[in-house]
């Protein structure tokens, strides 16, 4: 039978990114909790959410004609991490990079100056950051920085044998597991926003957890008669750890009467709509 499906389909470009020579002949790494190299079950798990200390291993063969690297750069979804340490060598002895940046999602270590010859290496990245999802995996790719060459990701594997995870997968524990939004957590229990430029706003700080697609998330501001003043977000969110500022406005940009407030965020999803509440003091 004539398949109409594919009538008309054309394709106007083909490319695939490749390394010839790669930039190093074998390169695997493993992710563990620092102080827990040796887990039940031999799979990381932590709290949702939370900053956790992970040691990221990784060994890579280069051999006389590979293009070799001078830079890691793991990736860390939905969280901005924070750079610890980092070692090098046989004897793993702590290194001071070159550089490291941090950004969102990632955080990139460069090492020029002790740059990997031909041989078997070894490194360790020490840093913290949060496991929103069940079951994200931590990737990697070793690249040069002197150079265009495309950047080449690491594969799972043994590659420190005192850590026995073998993997690049983190769990999240099952009392977290089952949560989708944190507390709301606020700045200051008592603002004033009387234009000093001293504690005028307030920080408005929250995560949300376990979604692998977007939702619909609103922050309000009620006053104690159940009114809504303020809107302050109303947009589709992934997980992730989020802060919003309100000003003391109301959504006519008047500033509100002095007295307690209700800061709620409500998080909708397929099956419910959750609820996360605090109260703020508005003072002068």
């Amino acid at each position: 039978a004539h398949n109409a499906i594919l009538d008309g389909l054309r394709l106007n470009s083909f490319s695939v990114e490749h390394t010839i020579p790669p930039v190093a002949q074998l390169l695997v790494a493993e992710i563990s909790q620092l102080d827990d190299p040796r887990p039940v079950g031999d799979v990381p798990i932590v709290p949702a959410g939370d900053f956790t200390t992970f040691a990221y291993d990784v060994i890579a063969e280069i051999k006389d004609a590979d293009t070799g690297f001078d830079a890691l750069r793991i990736l860390t979804p939905q969280s901005t991490p924070v750079f610890r340490q980092f070692f090098m060598g046989d004897d793993a002895s702590e290194t001071t990079p070159d550089d490291v940046r941090v950004e969102p999602g990632s955080v990139t270590i460069f090492f020029p100056s002790q740059r990997p010859g031909s041989g078997i290496h070894r490194m360790r990245a020490v840093f913290d950051t949060q496991i929103f999802v069940q079951g994200s995996f931590v990737e990697a790719e070793v690249f040069d920085s002197q150079t265009d060459e495309v950047p080449q990701r690491v594969q799972p594997g043994d590659a420190n044998p005192e850590v026995l995870t073998n993997a690049l997968r983190v769990l999240t524990t099952a009392a977290s597991a089952g949560t989708l939004v944190s507390k709301l957590e606020v700045g200051s229990p008592v603002f004033t926003p009387n234009g000093d430029g001293i504690n005028d706003q307030v920080e408005l700080k929250y995560s949300i957890l376990q979604l692998v697609k977007p939702v619909a998330v609103e922050v309000e501001l009620y006053d104690l008669a159940g009114r809504r003043v303020r809107t302050v977000l109303d947009a589709e969110s992934v997980s992730g750890t989020y802060a919003v500022a309100w000003d003391g406005r109301d959504d006519q940009r008047q500033v509100v009467p002095p007295g307690l407030y209700l800061a709620v965020i409500q998080v909708h999803t397929e099956r419910e709509t959750l609820l996360r509440t605090s109260s703020i003091g508005v003072a002068y």
